[in-house]
């Protein structure tokens, strides 16, 4: 069993939702029943809701395949199969702290995992002030502006 996520962000702002993927499969070499999925939401995300995705999956949802709060579901996954479950949650901390989400799958009684080291995943974010960007161009001098743009465009 693995499990990956992301929220594909490098920065996160108080208030703002994120939402996350989290894909779940198995590469076998035998099919698993009941393998447990969590996500359990840290202090600085509250309000959590997720869902299974079952256009974005190659096995059958659990049930339940919806909730909210934190993720915390039974799944069977054939060898080469994949669940994959959006996770959306409102960012709560402080400027400068850290959201860090950690989603891990744990394979049942009985069943011998061969890679644990792929049986869990993190995603961390720092929490910026409102209007600051991660990759620093709003402190450029020489920023693009839309009419700026145009008239490199007309000069090609």
């Amino acid at each position: 069993m693995q499990i990956a996520k992301t929220n594909n962000r490098n920065a996160l702002v108080n208030g703002q939702q994120t939402l996350y993927a989290i894909v779940v499969a198995n590469a076998g070499p035998n099919a698993v029943t009941g393998a447990n999925v969590i996500d359990n939401l840290p202090a600085t995300l509250i309000n959590g809701m997720w869902m299974c995705v079952p256009a974005q999956s190659t096995a059958t949802c659990p049930s339940p395949s919806a909730g909210t709060g934190n993720l915390n579901v039974l799944v069977d996954l054939g060898v080469n199969q994949f669940l994959r479950f959006d996770l959306l949650a409102e960012v709560n901390g402080a400027v400068g702290a850290f959201v860090t989400n950690t989603a891990t799958v744990s394979t049942p009684a009985g069943t011998t995992a061969l890679n644990t080291g792929n049986d869990s995943a993190t995603d961390q974010d720092p929490i910026v002030p409102e209007g600051m960007f991660a990759n620093g161009f709003e402190n450029s001098s020489t920023a693009l502006t839309v009419p700026m743009a145009r008239e490199a465009l007309e000069k090609d």
